[in-house]
């Protein structure tokens, strides 16, 4: 190989792992504010459908809302 495919390689190795330590560093961010994904109890093995369209309204509401503070609402 030459000095330039190497250099080539070089630079790829850097921007993948600058990649991959950007995604680590989003990831750290999004599980230290809780600020991922709302549905907590959808298994994407057992079916594609999230869970809000097999619960019914408010029962939903509890499954996606945990924990309780994570979530208000006005309808009882």
């Amino acid at each position: 190989m030459s000095e330039q495919d190497n250099q080539k390689i070089i630079r790829w190795l850097f921007v993948v792992s600058g990649l991959i330590m950007i995604m680590v560093v989003f990831g750290g961010f999004v599980r230290l504010t809780r600020s991922g994904l709302s549905v907590v109890e959808w298994n994407p093995i057992s079916g594609i459908l999230p869970p809000s369209a097999r619960l019914p309204g408010k029962q939903n509401l509890l499954n996606t809302c945990k924990p309780p503070k994570a979530c208000t609402s006005t309808t009882t």
